[in-house]
């Protein structure tokens, strides 16, 4: 298994070069570092930025890669957890397995495990980890214990997502000014669905051919939160697999 800020990196730098020659008018993200660029530009930016020459013996196509992002089901699992904890401590105790003076520490335990997941959570440090195959996106999350494998014929959304701003006060109550927070990639199959965020990026919908995704809605919640390369990473990942390609007149 390759991990995309080594052994994609070339390949998707001369692939985005390909793209960017077929289709010169549209916008394309840099797979090294995620501007936002002319296609016409992408080339000389590349070369000249980053000090990749075009080296058209490798090939395009993509092998399989993991990306780790941020973790965002940790709140699932912190509430989760405590259900699963609790019934299993009885049940030892049931069958004598477990002594009782040492529920007390039991409990201890219990409560420091939630809070520190929950402390994670908010620090956004615990990974998950997205792997992207020839016919399946997987993703691991929940202290990389669970798993949601979708194949890549699904359906494709694209939208912003919205995190909480400034604190607005009403009376007894108060609430969320809730704000774009960036822009996130939803793959759903049926009743399941894998939605990779990234914080301050543009809409994926000014590079990529709208006929391959359709305009979702704004999400306050998502599934796995990637830095901008590896959101970009992901994007030529899907276009290597002829699933996205670029959106012809971008330029306004």
């Amino acid at each position: 298994m390759n991990y995309a800020t080594s052994a994609e990196t070339p390949r998707f730098a001369e692939l985005a070069r390909q793209l960017a020659f077929n289709c010169p008018e549209s916008m394309l993200p840099c797979p090294l570092c995620a501007d936002s660029l002319h296609a016409e530009q992408l080339d000389r930016h590349i070369t000249k930025v980053h000090l990749l020459a075009p080296d058209k013996t490798i090939d395009q196509r993509s092998e399989s890669f993991t990306l780790t992002g941020a973790d965002r089901n940790v709140r699932a699992t912190a509430i989760a957890f405590p259900f699963a904890f609790i019934p299993t401590m009885v049940f030892l105790g049931l069958l004598g397995v477990f002594p009782n003076k040492l529920v007390p520490h039991a409990l201890a335990v219990l409560v420091l495990s939630t809070f520190g997941l929950f402390m994670v959570y908010i620090r956004k440090i615990l990974p998950a980890r997205l792997t992207l195959t020839d016919n399946f996106i997987i993703l691991r999350y929940g202290l990389l214990l669970f798993r949601c494998k979708l194949p890549l014929t699904a359906n494709l959304q694209v939208g912003s997502f919205q995190v909480p701003g400034n604190t607005v006060f009403g009376g007894d109550e108060h609430s969320y000014d809730w704000k774009r927070g960036g822009a996130y990639l939803r793959i759903v199959a049926g009743w399941s669905s894998i939605t990779v965020g990234c914080e301050q990026v543009s809409g994926l919908g000014r590079y990529w051919n709208p006929r391959a995704w359709r305009q979702g809605g704004d999400r306050r919640r998502w599934d796995i939160t990637l830095d901008p390369i590896s959101f970009a990473t992901l994007q030529y990942g899907l276009a290597a697999r002829n699933i996205l390609s670029p959106r012809p007149s971008a330029r306004k």
